[in-house]
């Protein structure tokens, strides 16, 4: 819609123009807004589908959904100031929400590694007992 030979604004405005400039500038910030939900997104889904509360942060992309959809409203007014101001609201939730499934994945690993442990703990506890009846069996028959 932005930019390259088939986009709405090149039909009035060349790339190096004001109006071309401001297009791609908008463009930029649109797609990387959108890039920035879809990754925020994605690990959320990763650290729900492993058993993690997210869903807070994935309530918080909602909103930053609709800040991408009020920058793309705003570009109508064909104005960057005000197409920037909502995306830069839109990016703070994201990169929040990325945030907040990295710490989910974090405490993922945390919690497998602790399974670990504990699960070599609870085997050597095992083989110990086997160990200990074995010889109080093993005197018995003596």
């Amino acid at each position: 819609m932005f930019t390259g030979d088939t986009a709405v604004c090149a039909q009035c405005h060349r790339s190096d123009s004001v109006g071309g400039s401001a297009a791609a500038q908008m463009a930029v910030m649109i797609f990387n807004l959108d890039d920035a939900l879809k990754r925020a997104d994605e690990i959320l889904a990763r650290a729900q589908s492993d058993g993690m509360e997210v869903s807070d942060a994935i309530a918080r992309q909602t909103e930053a959904r609709h800040a991408l959809i009020k920058a793309r409203s705003e570009i109508h007014a064909f104005n960057v100031a005000a197409t920037a101001a909502p995306v830069r609201m839109g990016l703070a939730a994201a990169a929040a929400n990325y945030r907040a499934g990295e710490d989910a994945m974090d405490e993922r690993n945390v919690r497998r590694e602790g399974l670990v442990v504990s699960l070599l703990g609870v085997g050597i506890t095992i083989a110990g007992l086997m160990l200990a009846i074995r010889q109080i069996g093993g005197k018995r028959r003596v």
